[in-house]
């Protein structure tokens, strides 16, 4: 999504990062390669996904959840 937002930008020629900044949270390598590059950060999907599994399984199960 902020890649296609940087295009309608460019084209209407607002200046990235001059004028308007983005960032993105799934490290694409799209955005690496647009120009100006996406900055970003690297979500752990698979580490994310893993987890909740497994406190959803606990909690259906009857365990604690621990407070983090």
């Amino acid at each position: 999504m902020a890649l296609s937002a940087m295009r309608v930008f460019q084209a209407r020629g607002i200046q990235i990062p001059q004028d308007v900044a983005f960032a993105g949270f799934n490290d694409s390598l799209e955005g690496r390669l647009f120009t100006p590059p996406l900055t970003s950060v690297v979500m752990p999907f698979h580490e994310q996904s893993t987890r909740a599994v497994a406190e959803l399984s606990a909690r259906l199960s009857g365990a604690p959840i621990p407070i983090r």
